[in-house]
């Protein structure tokens, strides 16, 4: 009557919990009003009220993570060391791999491969491996696949042994100097060749294949009058050349026959820039039994005048006179005297000396020789004498024709 309602121990009331805490909260309940005294109410007896306190805080405690297990661990090692091997491997593999490409594909590999294939007879391959030098005016058949093949059917041309490359020397990026030792048919040789890139043959990707210089060489010729078809390696030479430019190595160069001349032919070793040869214009069998022959028809032939050759003259007889034939200029003697018979004739072949010069009129060559005429008198007096002839030979249908003059009497033999 009078005082207010103060809810009691267990009684909860504006939503205030039954230990005076609001739920959820931190703050403290109010402290209870005072009763006043003499109050008609009696004081209810509370117990008291503890002055709060926060909740505890409580430091995280540190959990280890689970040790992981031993098996996963070793797995995951063995997992890395086949990686780092694998890679190892494909590098090695990739650094071989450049190595080996890189040798193949080399300014001394393409060097070796010419050889290589120079010695088995492979012409096509030769060609794959170099690049054949011309100078100006240079035939293209003394160059092609052809003129390899001619090469390599002589023997000398695949007669290589001891084939080393002994030194390189880079000039720029797609140029290499490549020096070379062989024994080229017997004969140590050291050349040193030009090698470039070949940019129209690529190997994946990077690597260029490589070809080899050549160099030319110019075979001069010193040719007879009236000369036979020249050929190098079986191939005709230009009319009137005096020269062809070949590829470096032995060649085989020839005249063919003529009326004049038997075939000749030289195989020449070709190298560093120019070489040199000649055919000495030496007269076939053939042509040289002709002109013998006609010389020796022209000496039995009866000159105009008489006094042929082999024939025995008479001196006229007339009775009651002595009748003679005289000779008072002729070397050596003071005068012979013939009472009965003369008779000149030739002492020995008068071609056995013969010396045969070719003109450069088709046809024509000029002989001469030495000659020796004997003067026998009366059938038992001999008088010796010598001298020279010349004659001018000309080739027919069957051989030659000659146009001779002699003088066998020029000298006492």
């Amino acid at each position: 009557m009078g005082g207010e309602y103060v809810p009691g121990p267990g009684v909860a009331g504006n939503g205030q919990d039954v230990d005076g805490i609001a739920a959820g909260t931190a703050t403290p309940p109010p402290p209870p009003a005072p009763v006043a005294a003499g109050s008609a109410v009696e004081a209810i007896d509370t117990p008291p009220v503890a002055p709060y306190s926060p909740p505890p805080t409580y430091a995280p405690v540190f959990q280890p993570p689970p040790a992981r297990r031993r098996g996963r661990g070793r797995a995951a090692l063995a997992i890395g060391l086949v990686l780092v091997f694998i890679l190892a491997v494909l590098g090695a593999g990739a650094a071989y791999a450049n190595l080996s490409l890189s040798t193949t594909y080399s300014p001394q590999r393409a060097v070796s491969d010419y050889f290589t294939a120079q010695v088995r007879g492979n012409a096509a391959a030769m060609m794959d491996n170099a690049t054949f030098l011309k100078g100006d005016g240079a035939v293209e058949r003394y160059f092609d696949l052809g003129a390899v093949k001619a090469m390599l059917s002589l023997e000398p041309n695949r007669q290589l042994t001891n084939v080393k490359v002994v030194g390189t020397q880079r000039v720029d990026d797609v140029t290499s100097n490549v020096t070379v030792s062989l024994v080229w048919a017997g004969s140590p040789r050291t050349h040193t060749y030009t090698v470039r890139s070949d940019p129209l043959r690529v190997h994946d990707l990077f690597y260029h294949s490589w070809r080899v210089d050549i160099p030319f060489v110019s075979i001069h010729f010193t040719m007879p009058k009236q000369p036979g078809v020249l050929r190098v390696d079986n191939m005709n030479a230009p009319p009137g050349a005096t020269s062809v430019m070949a590829i470096e190595g032995y060649h085989t160069v020839s005249m063919g026959a003529t009326d004049l001349y038997d075939e000749a032919s030289v195989v020449i070793a070709a190298f560093d820039g120019d070489v040199s040869t000649t055919f000495d214009g030496k007269l076939s069998s053939l042509a040289v039994a002709s002109a013998k022959a006609s010389v020796k028809r022209t000496f039995a032939l009866c000159p105009a005048q008489g006094n042929c050759l082999g024939h025995t003259y008479y001196v006229p007889q007339k009775a009651g006179y002595i009748s003679s034939v005289y000779w008072s200029k002729l070397p050596g003697y003071r005068e012979i005297d013939a009472y009965k018979s003369w008779k000149w004739s030739l002492s020995g072949d008068p071609t056995t000396a013969m010396v045969l010069v070719v003109t450069n009129d088709p046809g024509i060559v000029n002989a001469s020789g030495t000659c020796n005429q004997t003067l026998t008198v009366d059938g038992s007096k001999t008088y010796r004498f010598k001298g020279t002839w010349t004659a001018t030979l000309t080739w027919g249908s069957s051989g030659f024709v000659s146009d001779l003059v002699y003088d066998c009497v020029t000298a006492r033999a």
